[in-house]
């Protein structure tokens, strides 16, 4: 069994992608994903078992970096997400008509799980459809096999506000092991809270760091072995 296997299992008690309506929600990767040799390069590196990632869309950042991750090794991803859209998309006519809105809600979390199906992840990817905080939580309480749950790479892309993603990276350093990566979106202008909060984080975790910086819109951070 995979690891998503094992968590799906202990989550949902089995697969959760059963019963999805298929035809109502076609294969769509629409997003935002860009620069996606940056993450090759550090899954080259890392060679991560398992990936967390905070933030996931529709799903094309996280099919990208499982199947080059699966080049290495028998590898899984745990996406977290509301699935419900940030502020922005709901402030923006044009990106709120991407949440695919119906009866009141988003349906991102549908086209999300159809589309790990169409691609036929099922057993590579755990959906955690909670808050970010929340899902670090969860995690940070598991204990799988006597030891705690801890992840060699980690992508932070959730909210962009500097509280948010200050949050974000404070909630999920504690999980990343030792020597692993973890990295964010969008460390460039116009998006100045996540440049203030990477650089804070920066400063107050310059112990922990064994190394860090940008790749082009990119940030990252080493942990210490």
């Amino acid at each position: 069994m995979t690891m998503a296997d094992v968590l799906n299992d202990f989550i949902y008690g089995g697969s959760p992608y059963e019963g999805l309506d298929l035809a109502a929600y076609p294969l769509d990767l629409q997003g935002w994903f860009e620069e996606p040799e940056v993450f090759d390069m550090i899954i080259d590196q890392v060679q991560p078992h398992v990936i967390i990632e905070v933030g996931s869309w529709k799903g094309t950042s996280a099919h990208h970096m499982i199947n080059r991750a699966l080049r290495y090794k028998d590898a899984s991803i745990i996406c977290i997400d509301t699935w419900l859209g940030a502020s922005e998309h709901w402030l923006n006519p044009q990106w709120r008509a991407m949440l695919n809105i119906r009866a009141g809600r988003p349906t991102l979390h549908e086209q999300f799980m159809a589309n790990v199906v169409h691609a036929g992840l099922q057993n590579r990817v755990t959906p955690l459809p909670l808050t970010s905080r929340l899902a670090s939580m969860f995690l940070r309480e598991l204990n799988l096999g006597g030891e705690p749950f801890t992840a060699p790479m980690i992508y932070i892309d959730g909210a962009h506000d500097e509280a948010s993603v200050t949050e974000d990276i404070n909630s999920y350093w504690p999980l990343l092991s030792p020597g692993g990566v973890m990295l964010g979106d969008d460390c460039a202008p116009p998006w100045t809270g996540v440049m203030n909060a990477v650089a804070r984080f920066r400063a107050e975790s310059a112990d922990q760091i064994l190394q860090t910086g940008n790749i082009k819109t990119r940030w990252f951070a080493q942990k210490v072995a």
